[in-house]
């Protein structure tokens, strides 16, 4: 019973130290990738860039398998109020890329209240439509996730955060896929969105 014991607590720990190892390579191969992204962040350029690392572990009930993978912040650009970040993701190949997004755009018209506003920056949403999408490779005041694998950015229009738009995209298979998103373009000081899309149902 003792041996038994021993060997499950042997085995247990050699996966764990596997694991290790593995995470170490990874960071290890993000690291060489980073300097590359010199050209545009300027956080990069002037090396006070800290990459954040976060491993997670995706479960696929539909493949039956297990993938670890790292997700690794890199502060790229920052302003008054938005902190852009490149991300990237490292398979367990030790094999980096950048991270990319699907984002929508939107085409609005305003009805106009701007005689009742001295600031001149509420305006009504008369009408808000989806009218294409684009690809990014960079977000603003993102964060990701490792316990359920979504990258969540709020990006704002000013200070306040009342203007902005903020998505939710889960990693799938090595690819961050779109699940949610919300725009709010009147300055208001309240933030309730114009436009909410939900592609999780």
């Amino acid at each position: 019973m003792m041996i038994a014991r021993f060997f499950f607590v042997l085995i247990a720990y050699a996966g764990f130290m596997s694991s290790a190892f593995a995470a170490d390579a990874m960071k290890a191969a993000a690291l060489e990738f980073v300097p590359s992204l010199k050209s545009e962040c300027d956080q990069v350029l002037e090396l006070s860039a800290k990459p954040e690392f976060s491993l997670y572990q995706e479960k696929s009930l539909e493949r039956k398998t297990s993938t670890a993978w790292l997700v690794v912040r890199v502060p790229c650009n920052v302003g008054a109020y938005n902190i852009e970040s490149v991300w990237l993701i490292v398979d367990e190949n030790n094999s980096v890329k950048r991270a990319s997004f699907s984002v929508p755009q939107f085409k609005t018209v305003f009805e106009s209240t701007k005689e009742n506003d001295p600031t001149g920056e509420s305006d009504i949403v008369k009408l808000i439509r989806v009218s294409g999408y684009s690809v990014v490779h960079s977000l603003i005041n993102s964060k990701f996730d490792p316990t359920t694998g979504i990258m969540n950015h709020f990006s704002k229009g000013r200070g306040l955060g009342d203007v902005y738009d903020s998505g939710n995209w889960r990693l799938k298979f090595g690819e961050f896929v779109l699940e949610t998103y919300e725009t709010d373009p009147v300055y208001d000081l309240k933030q309730v969105p114009a436009m909410k899309l939900d592609f999780t149902k």
